[in-house]
């Protein structure tokens, strides 16, 4: 078995309720017109979720992962960032000052005869390599916490070091719930993270971003969510921007520079 992007099989290969690109049958000239043309309507949704991936791909290098063994898939997810799922309407996707450090987990399905070949917990790990490498901080997945319908199973994401944050409803009007796991990805080679800035929202973006086009990973922290708190200036709406505490001494005499040269 190997694991690959999955821009690398055919989309049409998967089959699945949560990925499906399958063309639908040509409809039929008297198959009915307007709302009750489901066909069409099935059609179009499938295009529409092509075309989001293939945008994916194109932008971000790959949208998902796909567990092969002689040419036909044992197990698939896809992924994409916590920014375009927001934009989506992805509920599951919790906003927080994270959101430009996180991959967010799509669709999460493993064939039956792979369910005893540890396909699961392989795909997990691969993701976790991929996201790392690809210079994420963070990946979130959102199993289902009551198991009366399929979903996928948050045992292995607790085996792969996945930390619950908080349940969340999929909609107001629905009783379905999921739990958030979030992954850090470089929790296991930080021991202490230390505060060398804080500044406006707006401010931090760019220090963050200074920082780590020198080499230095950040982790911003606040006591607000600014997309739930009208708070925006002041000590409320401050962020805090922390580094390794093995880095400080570097990410200090940079800012230092900056400050003291051109500002």
């Amino acid at each position: 078995m190997k694991i690959v992007p999955i821009d690398k099989t055919p989309l049409d290969t998967f089959i699945a309720p949560c990925l499906d690109f399958r063309p639908v049958e040509k409809v039929p000239a008297d198959f009915p017109s307007g709302s009750e043309n489901h066909l069409e309507w099935i059609q179009a949704r499938r295009e529409e979720r092509r075309s989001f991936f293939q945008y994916l791909i194109k932008k971000y290098g790959t949208a998902g992962l796909v567990a092969l063994s002689r040419r036909k898939p044992l197990g698939w997810m896809t992924f994409f960032p916590k920014d375009e799922a927001r934009r989506i309407g992805w509920i599951r996707a919790a906003d927080d000052y994270f959101n430009q450090e996180t991959l967010v987990l799509g669709c999460f399905y493993v064939e039956e005869n792979g369910r005893k070949k540890d396909v699961g917990s392989q795909l997990i790990g691969a993701w976790k390599k991929w996201a790392r490498d690809n210079y994420w901080r963070y990946i979130e997945a959102a199993p289902r916490t009551n198991r009366d319908e399929p979903w996928y199973d948050p045992r292995p994401f607790k085996k792969a070091g996945f930390v619950f944050i908080e349940e969340r409803m999929t909609s107001l009007e629905s009783q379905r719930s999921f739990g958030i796991y979030r992954c850090d990805l470089l929790g296991g080679e930080v021991k202490k993270w230390v505060q060398v800035w804080e500044d406006q929202p707006f401010r931090v973006e760019v220090v963050k971003s200074f920082l780590e086009s020198n080499g230095i990973p950040t982790y911003l922290e606040s006591e607000v969510v600014s997309s739930l708190h009208p708070f925006t200036q002041g000590p409320l709406g401050e962020v805090r921007v922390k580094v390794p505490e093995q880095m400080q001494e570097k990410a200090e005499k940079l800012l230092k520079e900056v400050h003291e040269g051109d500002g």
